[in-house]
């Protein structure tokens, strides 16, 4: 196989060090997905061409990264180095997120002006930079875990969506955001990039849990403040399990549309090039993707929330 998980990484490490990296962990991806969802309405205030709530948006996320990155450099040194650079990682990204919004703040008429045109050069940007971070930290922990399975595997899908653009645009001169995506492309066929997909949703509800409670026993836990009602611990191992299952449905449900779009793709190729394909069907495939891409923030941000308000640092952190 190509992603052979190990044994899980966290085993790995005693309570007492892993519960303040868990701890940081949640509040770092706390961060990055709320402001990941909020970055989604600068797009939306652009579209409708409101530049007041757009310029309000930037400026809120540059200001909610900027104390969000401080009080992240408060938590004092892990005491493992492995941890340490994973935490490295996380603040890294935080980092990098706050130094992009703050060159957008600088000169906010130049980026209301070209937010649309530029956009495509702003994610690929980004996802260069998430391909090394995802690399790194592929380094140092498993599959088993589901940040790092979902960042793969979310990658491998970019991976499958970017080789049916190109299947689309065979019969035309291919347009320029091809050519700056294709070098982020890991895979060489859709095939491969089929393989790697199917390969990386092997991961079972078994997993799940096994992972889950590996997690949930290394870290401090304050199940009581983040879960109503009775049995809170059981409720909220499960609200966390079902949490985590939901980002790999979103993840199954963009699979569903990139096969669809392929079949599209394959049905209008072999129609006569009379100028009779119809593409309706896969720029209506083209919308849904796009749909379930939304959702997988979401399914994230969900996740992180509750992780934020559940995994608590240790008495003796700071």
């Amino acid at each position: 196989m190509l992603y052979s998980p190990r044994t899980l990484w966290i085993n790995d490490f005693a309570r007492e060090d892993f519960a303040p990296y868990a701890y940081m962990s949640a509040q770092t991806q706390l961060l990055y997905w709320k402001q990941i969802y909020k970055e989604e309405a600068l797009s939306d205030f652009k579209e409708v061409g409101n530049r007041n709530e757009w310029l309000k948006t930037l400026e809120s996320l540059v200001e909610s990264q900027r104390q969000g990155l401080q009080k992240l450099h408060q938590f004092p040194a892990l005491k493992s180095n492995h941890l340490q650079a994973l935490n490295r990682i996380g603040l890294k990204v935080v980092e990098y997120k706050l130094a992009q919004y703050r060159r957008y703040a600088a000169e906010p008429d130049r980026y209301w002006d070209e937010w649309e045109d530029k956009a495509l050069e702003r994610i690929t940007e980004e996802m260069r930079f998430d391909l090394v971070t995802l690399s790194r930290m592929t380094e140092l922990t498993d599959y088993i875990d589901p940040d790092t399975r979902t960042g793969a595997l979310i990658y491998r899908l970019m991976d499958f969506f970017i080789l049916l653009l190109e299947k689309m645009t065979e019969a035309a001169d291919p347009p320029s955001f091809l050519s700056i995506l294709k070098p982020l492309n890991k895979s060489r066929s859709v095939s491969e990039a089929r393989t790697k997909i199917e390969e990386l949703m092997e991961f079972s509800y078994s997993d799940i849990e096994n992972w889950t409670d590996s997690y949930l026993e290394k870290s401090v836990v304050d199940f009581e403040s983040s879960v109503l009602g009775q049995n809170p611990v059981s409720r909220g191992r499960t609200q966390l399990l079902g949490l985590t299952v939901s980002i790999y449905e979103s993840l199954t449900d963009i699979y569903k549309e990139l096969d669809l779009l392929d079949k599209t793709i394959r049905h209008e190729a072999g129609r006569p090039k009379d100028g009779s394909n119809d593409w309706e069907t896969a720029i209506e495939n083209l919308g849904e993707i796009s749909e379930r891409f939304s959702k997988y923030t979401e399914r994230q941000l969900d996740r992180a929330i509750f992780l934020g308000s559940s995994i608590q640092p240790p008495s003796d952190f700071y």
